[in-house]
C-alpha cells in the first residue's frame, strides 16, 4: 500500500489536479494532505471543492490542518459564522500582521488571516477582501459576506486533524516538541513551529513528515520528510510516497 503525503497547496488548483493525475491514485492508497490548502494562490475555493470530492472517492484520506486553515477558522469564529475558541497567537505573530500594541486589537483574528493572504481566499468566493482593513463600520457587511461561504467547506476545515500517526511515520503540518506525548503537544507548535525539525534530530526515533517551512526541493533524509516546495509562491506542489521516498511534482 502506498502512503502518499502531499505538501502545502495554497489555492493552486491546477497544480493539485496535475499532481494527482501523475500519482494516479488507486483504492489501496492512503493519502495524507499536510495542510495549508487555502490562501496565496488563485482558487482556494476550487481546492476545497476538489479535496471534499477526493475524500468521498478515497474515504481513508487524512486531512491535516495547517496554520492557514486555523487562521480562517479563527476569523470565522470571531465573526460569529462558526462557534468555537480561536487559537491564542504569540506576540511575534501579532506583530507579523502589523498590529501595534497601541491598537485595540479589535478584529485581530480577522486581520491576522487577511494579512496572511486570506484576502485571496475571499476573492475565490467572490467576496470583497476589504484589503484587511476591517473596521466597525464594515464588519457587519463583512460578516454577511462570510455567511455565503458553503457550510460544507467550513465543516470540512473544522474536521481537519492536528496530527496523524501511522506505523512508521508521524504527520504534522509544522513542528513538534520532542519528549512530549502527541496528546500533550501545543497546537501552536504543530501549526506554526519552524524550529522543531532541528531539535528532534536527537531524542526522536520516528520519521516526521511535514510541510509549512518552504524549501526549494523536497527533503527526504534521516527522520525528516519535508514537502512544502512553494506552491502559491512560484514553486512546485510535491507528493511523496513516504514508504519508498518516491517523489511526484506537478
Amino acid at each position: 500500500m502506498r502512503v502518499i503525503a502531499v505538501g502545502d497547496i495554497h489555492g493552486c488548483i491546477d497544480q493539485l489536479k496535475n499532481l494527482i493525475a501523475k500519482i494516479n491514485p488507486c483504492p489501496k492508497d492512503q493519502f495524507v494532505f499536510l495542510g495549508d490548502y487555502i490562501d496565496r494562490g488563485p482558487d482556494s475555493r476550487g481546492v476545497l471543492e476538489f479535496l471534499i470530492d477526493f475524500q468521498k472517492q478515497f474515504p481513508q484520506t487524512v486531512f491535516l490542518r495547517g496554520n492557514h486553515e486555523q487562521l480562517f477558522l479563527d476569523a470565522l469564529t470571531e465573526s460569529g459564522v462558526k462557534t468555537g475558541v480561536p487559537l491564542l497567537y504569540t506576540v511575534s505573530e501579532l506583530w507579523t500582521c502589523e498590529i501595534a500594541w497601541t491598537d485595540t486589537l479589535e478584529f485581530r483574528h480577522t486581520r491576522l488571516w487577511l494579512q496572511n493572504h486570506g484576502d485571496l481566499t475571499l476573492k475565490s468566493y467572490g467576496i470583497d477582501s476589504y484589503d484587511g482593513l476591517i473596521q466597525p463600520q464594515t464588519f457587519n457587511a463583512y460578516r454577511r459576506a462570510l455567511e455565503t461561504i458553503p457550510r460544507e467547506h467550513i465543516k470540512f476545515l473544522a474536521s481537519t486533524k492536528l496530527w496523524y500517526e501511522s506505523d512508521n511515520h508521524l504527520f504534522v503540518h509544522a513542528g513538534i516538541v520532542p519528549g512530549k506525548r502527541m496528546a500533550d503537544q501545543d497546537p501552536y507548535e504543530l501549526l506554526w513551529s519552524r524550529e522543531g525539525f532541528w531539535r528532534y534530530k536527537t531524542g526522536w526515533n520516528q520519521c516526521v513528515v511535514h510541510g509549512h517551512t518552504l524549501i526549494l526541493n523536497p527533503r527526504t533524509e534521516g527522520l525528516e520528510i519535508s514537502l512544502d516546495t512553494g506552491a502559491g509562491a512560484g514553486g512546485q506542489l510535491t507528493g511523496c510516497d513516504v514508504n519508498t521516498g518516491k517523489i511526484w511534482q506537478n
